[in-house]
């Protein structure tokens, strides 16, 4: 089944309570009765202010276990193609196609945005 996407007013009202109350992913989630990830996902989309999610590139091969999942970090070699490709007008399916493992398109997005959120905050 197809999750339901947020209406705009809502997706609005979860960035408000974040970076003008200040309330935390947890709150937020419960509020509006979505998961904790949603709501950072939408924080991440909306370009909210969190330097903890904007992990700094990581040397090739790294590789953590989150909720019994591998998840590899991006290396700055991984970013520097990322950014090339996406420069090149490739969308994040092709990009991440080209990474040698090849990695969700998903991923790559979220990528992206971490890395425009830093490039802002230099």
């Amino acid at each position: 089944m197809a999750r339901k996407r947020l209406p705009p007013s809502v997706v609005e009202d979860i960035i408000r309570h974040r970076e003008d109350l200040g309330w935390s992913a947890e709150r937020i989630a419960r509020k509006f009765k979505v998961s904790r990830g949603c709501v950072d996902w939408h924080c991440l989309k909306g370009d909210i202010d969190r330097k903890e999610l904007a992990p700094p590139s990581l040397p090739a091969g790294f590789v953590v276990q989150r909720a019994g999942r591998v998840v590899r970090g991006f290396s700055g070699d991984e970013d520097a193609k990322i950014l090339a490709l996406r420069m090149q007008g490739l969308g994040c399916s092709a990009i991440a196609r080209t990474l040698d493992p090849p990695r969700l398109p998903n991923s790559v997005l979220c990528r992206l945005y971490t890395l425009a959120r830093r490039e802002k905050e230099a």
